[in-house]
């Protein structure tokens, strides 16, 4: 059974002109209530205020939220992460590891931009640490070796 909301997206979709004209209706319709909205949503709001309001809006929207995320830092939607992370199996590209309390994090090329795969915290921060340079990474891994590090 869908909600309203889905039912109200569905035509939105389906016919986007009569949406657009019954919005244009309602609004002329009811001035006093846009105004209030408007007003509501364009009052001048303190820094903590502000803060205050987004951190509860994120609460309430949390899929909205990481789809925003998504799109403003790697340009990509939350859609297009959750096939990335169905394709991996919901584990970290590099190590398999499932994700804690975290999400994975969005792997990418940070001369190019590129989109590679999903890592756990550890292996993305430890990727950044190294500098994405495979010399760094073969220079450590030899010095493991020299103090007889065991494999996991």
């Amino acid at each position: 059974m869908s909600s309203c909301a889905e039912k109200n997206a569905r035509y939105r979709e389906r016919y986007p002109d009569r949406a657009k004209a019954a919005q244009k209706a309602w609004r002329a319709k009811n001035p006093d209530k846009v105004k209030a909205r408007n007003d509501y949503y364009n009052r001048k709001r303190t820094k903590e205020e502000h803060s205050q309001y987004m951190r509860e809006w994120r609460k309430r929207q949390p899929d909205l939220a990481k789809n925003t995320d998504l799109k403003k830092r790697f340009g990509i939607t939350l859609g297009q992460y959750q096939e990335k992370l169905e394709a991996q199996g919901g584990v970290c590209a590099a190590c398999g590891s499932k994700p804690g309390k975290r999400s994975l994090a969005v792997d990418h090329d940070h001369s190019t931009g590129m989109i590679r795969d999903l890592l756990c915290d550890s292996c993305n921060t430890s990727l950044g640490l190294l500098v994405e340079s495979k010399a760094r990474l073969l220079a450590l891994i030899e010095y493991l070796d020299k103090w007889g590090a065991q494999d996991e």
